[in-house]
């Protein structure tokens, strides 16, 4: 039988030889001349575009920068509310404000106020030492001042000397930040200053503390803004490019160069520091800026310009853009970055030529080899294209009812089908919205990774070795599968990337590859969601048995991105950060309970989750204490008394991290009459009766926790 021959179908090399010419020609002249008319309009779209992205940029990364004070004000003020921090408790607070200090580097102090006089305060040095100062009013004739001096690196209880100040008369109801909050009644900015004893520009932001609607005092939190002067130092805004933020009454909060902020006059002794104003800058282009008639009429009480403005310097025109911060409608600041024109101009200008050169080379190389545009090879490179597109985003149907005419676009079709059957395998492997990303980028996977923030999820199976006995391999492995389906489930729906199973072990995380608004937010219901789900998977039996699951989260800036060999490699993330919430997974083993999240994640969910303080641990691995809470559900979800019992027992905890050993056995074996099944009041019960017979040296209000 002879076999039939396949029909003939024109080369798609003679075709392109013959068509391509006219197109070609006509869209190159076509782009040529338009580039060439528009060339002066689009030089300064873009530059426009560029320096307003760029301050909208700086204003994103200074809002951020004052996030984490704001966070701890707000959490200091909803703490001493809920009772789990008490303000009277002067060792306690003492050591809440050094572990704070510890944890957000950008707070140079954290203070207590009472309507009494009495005053608290852990203060950042410039070596890094913390000190204490305490002032003492109430039930006294005179006021008592003391500090108490630290070394570098050391612990709260570690106090190298206690110094009085016999001539220090500081009340703090006389100062801006505690009058600003009692008026205020709630969150209070002040106004930018010179810290007295930094001698550096700062503010403070204030909360006041009630009880049974009555003023009881006012936390502070200050902030050294020569901090956020480093940040506006390390943007890129362009090669002579420069960011500053203003007040409005026109005084340098923050600059590039930190020493154009302060003026002073006087000598020696008598020299005072203030703000400078930004017309005095001792930077001309911030002068300059400043002169400009938009940002005087801003400094006016006018509106904030609005898109770019444009001024001269020294005979160079140059390019600005002025963006409100929306700090506080009376006290707002406005983010100014200022660039010459010829920083954005020259890269345009430069891309507009090449495109001539690049298109006159075409032009030239089609007429030479081409004849006449045919819509038969367009319509079938259409087709192509839809293929192609389908293949990107990962939609790998059935084949095409419809042949390419193109013997070429035959054979890559069917090359395509074959690409799709082992693309279809390939994608169980790795993280669908990875794969996804790799292709929209058409980057292939590098080794390396990203500094990004990202909440990280650990959880596995408590008990799976006796499960795992007693149902015999094929079996586990078949109700495994089940388990890790609707695990994973429940973290991709809330947009989570799992990114490795390890036995039962999951490991996921949120805010890449992809950014995730709300990570840590979606990150806590996912764990709950978890745990719903994992209740109600089977009819529980011989051949279902219950699998519970304890899960650790934590929030922190870890390296995300691809690891492993050249020639193997995997997408996940590693660092200090990923140990600590696998440790937390762990942890709950100790505490007898099924979720545990770190400090940083609970801060960030405060106000929508019901959280439980359960103790301050050092994990194995790590030498700096972390706090660690439980979470309990959604607010408004749990019920009143076990959201009372979780106060109890953080004021428990406080007494044990006071080192307070009895107390805090008396609390804890109140709280296990009452619940005897909670494992974190038996643990740490069992811990103070420990502590009660043999004391530890050297208490540092944490616990060690030597296994994983």
């Amino acid at each position: 039988m002879t076999t039939p021959r396949p029909p003939w179908r024109p080369s798609l090399r003679l075709v392109i030889g013959l068509v391509l010419a006219g197109m070609v020609t006509l869209t190159a002249t076509a782009i040529i001349w338009t580039s060439h008319l528009r060339s002066a309009r689009t030089v300064v779209q873009v530059s426009e575009d560029l320096i307003l992205q760029a301050a909208q940029t700086s204003r994103d990364q200074v809002q951020a920068f004052l996030d984490t004070p704001r966070g701890v004000a707000r959490l200091l003020q909803a703490e001493a509310a809920s009772g789990s921090l008490d303000p009277a408790s002067t060792s306690g607070l003492e050591a809440h404000f050094f572990d704070l200090l510890a944890v957000y580097p950008d707070i140079s102090m954290l203070n207590w106020g009472t309507e009494l006089g009495d005053f608290m305060m852990v203060k950042r040095r410039a070596d890094g030492a913390l000190w204490t100062k305490l002032v003492q009013r109430s039930g006294l004739d005179e006021p008592q001042v003391r500090w108490a001096q630290r070394a570098v690196g050391a612990g709260v209880q570690q106090v190298l000397a206690m110094e009085s100040d016999p001539q220090d008369r500081y009340d703090p109801r006389g100062r801006p930040w505690y009058q600003g909050a009692q008026a205020a009644e709630d969150l209070f900015w002040s106004d930018v200053y010179v810290f007295w004893s930094d001698r550096a520009p700062g503010l403070t932001l204030a909360v006041p503390h009630s009880d049974a609607g009555a003023l009881v005092g006012v936390f502070g939190v200050d902030i050294n803004l020569e901090q956020l002067s480093g940040y506006l130092a390390e943007l890129q805004v362009s090669e002579h490019g420069l960011a500053f933020a203003l007040d409005r009454r026109g005084r340098l909060v923050a600059a590039q160069d930190p020493h154009d902020q302060l003026a002073s006059s006087g000598t020696g002794a008598d020299e005072q520091l203030s703000l400078r104003s930004a017309a005095d800058s001792a930077t001309p282009e911030i002068a300059a800026l400043a002169h400009t008639v938009e940002l005087a009429a801003w400094l006016e009480g006018g509106p904030i310009p609005d898109g770019s403005l444009r001024f001269d310097f020294e005979g160079q025109p140059y390019l600005a853009a002025v963006v409100p911060l929306g700090l506080d409608p009376e006290r707002d600041w406005v983010i100014c970055v200022a660039a010459p024109a010829s920083d954005f101009m020259a890269q345009v200008r430069q891309a507009d030529i090449r495109n001539v050169q690049v298109g006159a080379l075409l032009t030239l190389l089609a007429l030479l080899v081409s004849l006449v545009v045919s819509r038969w090879i367009g319509h079938a490179l259409e087709g192509l294209v839809r293929e192609s597109g389908r293949i990107r985003d990962l939609r790998f149907e059935a084949a095409p009812t419809v042949r390419p005419p193109f013997r070429e676009l035959a054979e890559v079709v069917d090359a395509f089908e074959r690409m799709k059957v082992g693309l279809r395998s390939f994608q169980l492997y790795l993280p669908i919205k990875l794969v996804r990303q790799l292709l929209e980028r058409q980057a292939e996977p590098r080794l390396g990774g990203e500094t990004r923030e990202v909440t990280i999820y650990f959880s596995d199976i408590a008990g799976f070795t006796p499960i795992t006995e007693s149902l015999g391999p094929m079996l586990m492995a078949e109700r495994l599968g089940e388990y890790l389906a609707a695990v994973s489930a429940c973290i991709q729906d809330r947009e989570g990337t799992v990114v490795q199973y390890v036995g039962d072990e999951v490991m996921a995380f949120w805010g890449a590859p992809l950014e995730v608004p709300r990570h840590v937010e979606r990150a806590c219901d996912a764990a709950l969601a978890v745990q719903e789900r994992l209740a109600s998977l089977w009819d529980f039996d011989a051949d279902h048995p219950a699998m519970p699951t304890r899960v650790g989260l934590h929030t922190e800036r870890v390296a995300v991105g691809h690891f492993g060999s050249s020639d193997r490699m995997y997408y996940g993330a590693i660092g200090d950060g990923v140990v600590l919430a696998s440790r937390l997974e762990g942890l709950n083993k100790l505490y007898g309970t099924t979720i545990l999240v770190s400090e940083t994640t609970a801060i960030r969910v405060l106000e929508l989750f019901a959280l439980r303080r359960l103790d301050r641990v050092t994990v194995k691995g790590r030498v700096q204490p972390t706090v660690i809470y439980e979470l309990l559900g959604r607010r408004g979800s749990v019920d009143d008394a076990t959201l009372d019992f979780a106060r109890r027992y953080e004021a428990a905890v406080d007494l044990y991290l006071a080192g307070e050993w009895a107390p805090a056995v008396e609390a804890f074996d109140a709280l296990r009459r009452e619940r005897p099944d909670d494992g974190a009041t038996r643990a740490l019960l069992a811990r103070c009766i420990a502590f009660l017979a043999d004391p530890p040296e050297d208490w540092g209000g944490f616990y060690a926790v030597t296994v994983k």
